[in-house]
């Protein structure tokens, strides 16, 4: 987090995208906190030093309603943004004003909807499996996936953010959309 947030405000990078700054790169540091401190309270050992004990369930409802929401609003703008992301600008000839067309795309939106769905169940099961115990009874175990996800989504969430500060430098022949 301290190379996202040297990064941010290098005077090359505000050079070419004024719009970055501190305050982003401390929402990212926020969401890989609560990654980290979500992926600690996953271990289904509890060798990782884990903040819940049976006498502190609060920081597990805690983590577990933040959780949701962070789930349920990202897969929700997700879903949402990605059938209508082609936008297209065309002029009118009579009145001489821009027009915005949106194509939607209904296959893409699908596919990434059944991508959040995918996701979900693995959240809602807490990326366990179904383990068959006495009879004809299952349980589901966990394991350390989620573990093991949340610290990997974290570190990708570094390193996306870092890109896209640092590749308007590298790229210099495309253009990024930057005002």
């Amino acid at each position: 987090m301290v190379a996202v947030s040297v990064a941010s405000v290098n005077p090359k990078i505000q050079e070419i995208n004024s719009r970055s700054g501190l305050l982003q790169a401390a929402m990212i540091g926020a969401y890989n906190v609560y990654l980290v401190a979500s992926a600690v309270t996953e271990d289904p050992d509890g060798k990782c030093g884990s903040i819940t004990t049976s006498s502190d369930e609060s920081v597990a409802t805690l983590m577990t309603y933040l959780g949701l929401l962070f789930t349920f609003l990202s897969l929700g703008y997700a879903a949402f943004s990605t059938g209508s992301s082609d936008v297209f600008h065309k002029q009118d000839s009579e009145s001489n004003a821009d027009e915005v067309e949106i194509e939607y795309n209904f296959s893409f939106f699908h596919f990434a909807f059944v991508l959040a769905a995918f996701y979900m169940a693995a959240v809602i099961t807490d990326w366990g499996y179904p383990t068959l115990v006495e009879g004809n009874t299952f349980v589901i175990k966990n394991n350390y996936a989620p573990v093991w996800v949340k610290i990997c989504m974290s570190w990708l969430t570094s390193l996306l953010y870092l890109w896209t500060l640092v590749a308007p430098l590298i790229l210099k022949d495309r253009d990024f959309g930057y005002i």
